[in-house]
C-alpha cells in the first residue's frame, strides 16, 4: 500500500528542522510509516530534496511557485506519484488543498489531521478575515475528506458531526527518548516555556505572573521564535526573575532543558494536543496549563495545575507549585502514568495506520 504524505501549505521538511521538529517527524512518525506502507511521498512546498530511507521520496517546490498557487497546481505537476498513492494523509487543515483537488480529478481517498481550530487562532490574532475563510475552509475540508483524525475530543466531538469517519488520536510522546526522571531540589525553581512566541501563547500575562511573585530565586527559561520576541524581551527587563530567551531547539537536545526545568508552564489562550506539554511530562516535569484548553489533556489535578489566562491566576497556579516541592513530585508522577497510557507515540501511529488503511479500502 502507498501512501502520500501533504505538509502543510508552505511548510516542508526544511521548516520542521528550522522549528526543531525535523527528527521528531522521522523518528515518531515517518519510522512508522516505512513499517506499514510500501512507498511514502512527502510533497513539500519548498525548494528542497533530501535522501531518506529507499522507500520515501521527498517532491519539493521546485520551480518555487508561490505557496497559493503551488497548493492548487500540485495534483498537475505530480500526477503519477500521486496517482500511484492507495490514500492521501494531510497533516493539517491547510494541507488540505491538494487532496480535494486530486478527489475531485483522480478520486483520490484523502484524509487529514485536525489538530486545533485554526479560525480560532487567527482570531486572537485579531484577523477576522483569515478566521472567516479558515472556517469556511474547514467545513468544506471536512465535508470531503474520507477520513479525519481530530486531535483532541472536543474537535473530535465537532467534526463527528459532519463526518462520521473520525477517530481522535491526539500527538504521542516517545517514551523510549522521553524518560521520567526525578528533580533535586534546589534554592532555585526554574520555568520552562517551549513553543511559538505569539500572542496564543500568552506569554506577556506569563511573565506579568512572574512579575507578580517578585521571587528573585526563580529563573524563566522561554525557548522558541515569534512576533512578540522584541516585545517580551523588553518586559522581561523589568522582572526582579532571570529570563533567558533561546531560539527553536532541535526535539532531542530539548531533553536536556526538560530535565533542567522545574515546572513546564503553557498558559496559551487555545491549543490543540500540544507536544511540547506532554513531552515534558513524559519527563517528569509537573506543569501549569491554562485550564480554557487542558481540561481535554489534563485530566485533573492530579496530573497538572490549571489557571486561567489572567496573570493574577497564573501566578497563583505558579506559586502553588513553587513552594511545594512534594506536590511537584506527585503530579509528575501522576502525569508520567498518564502519558504511558494515553499518549504512547508507537500505540498511537498504530491506531493511525489500522485507519488509513481501513478508510483507503472502505
Amino acid at each position: 500500500m502507498n501512501i502520500a504524505f501533504f505538509f502543510p501549505i508552505g511548510s516542508g521538511f526544511k521548516e520542521l528542522e528550522r522549528t526543531g521538529q525535523g527528527k521528531r517527524f522521522e523518528q515518531a512518525e515517518l519510522s512508522h510509516y516505512i513499517k506499514s506502507f510500501d512507498k511514502i511521498t512527502l510533497f513539500s512546498y519548498i525548494k528542497e530534496s533530501r535522501i531518506f530511507p529507499k522507500k520515501v521520496t521527498l517532491l519539493g517546490n521546485a520551480k518555487n511557485i508561490h505557496r497559493f498557487i503551488y497548493t492548487f497546481l500540485m495534483p498537475f505537476i505530480h500526477t503519477k506519484k500521486i496517482k500511484e498513492a492507495d490514500i492521501l494523509r494531510g497533516s493539517q487543515l491547510t494541507s488540505t488543498i491538494p487532496c480535494i483537488v486530486s478527489k475531485i480529478i483522480f478520486g483520490k481517498k484523502f484524509v487529514f489531521n485536525h489538530a486545533y481550530d485554526h479560525a480560532e487562532f487567527s482570531k486572537i490574532k485579531g484577523d477576522m478575515l483569515t478566521a472567516l475563510i479558515l472556517n469556511l475552509w474547514e467545513k468544506a475540508a471536512i465535508r470531503l475528506a474520507d477520513g479525519v483524525i481530530a486531535a483532541n475530543p472536543v474537535l473530535t466531538r465537532r467534526v463527528k458531526r459532519v463526518n462520521k469517519n473520525t477517530i481522535y488520536l491526539p500527538n504521542g510522546v516517545d517514551l523510549s527518548l522521553f524518560k521520567f526522571k526525578g528533580r533535586k531540589s534546589s534554592k532555585i525553581t526554574r520555568l520552562l516555556y517551549v513553543g511559538r512566541l505569539e500572542k496564543q501563547k500568552n506569554l506577556e500575562n506569563f511573565l506579568l505572573a512572574v512579575k507578580q511573585l517578585n521571587k528573585g530565586h526563580i529563573e524563566v527559561l522561554i525557548i522558541g521564535e515569534g512576533s512578540q520576541k522584541a516585545k517580551l524581551k523588553k518586559l522581561a527587563k523589568s522582572l526582579a526573575s532571570k529570563v533567558v530567551f533561546l531560539p527553536f531547539i532541535e526535539n532531542k537536545r530539548l531533553l536536556d532543558y526538560y530535565y533542567r526545568a522545574d515546572i513546564f508552564v503553557l498558559a496559551s489562550l487555545a491549543e490543540g494536543s500540544p507536544k511540547v506539554m506532554l513531552e515534558a511530562q513524559a519527563t517528569g516535569l509537573p506543569v501549569v496549563v491554562n485550564e480554557s484548553f487542558a481540561r481535554n489533556i489534563v485530566k485533573n489535578s492530579r496530573t497538572g495545575i490549571f489557571c486561567r489566562s489572567d496573570p493574577k491566576s497564573i501566578a497563583y497556579a505558579l506559586e502553588k507549585l513553587v513552594e511545594n516541592t512534594r506536590l511537584r513530585e506527585t503530579i509528575a508522577q501522576n502525569a508520567r502514568k498518564e502519558i504511558e497510557k494515553s499518549f504512547d507515540i508507537k500505540k498511537i501511529m498504530q491506531k493511525e495506520i489500522n485507519f488509513l488503511k481501513k478508510t483507503a479500502y472502505v
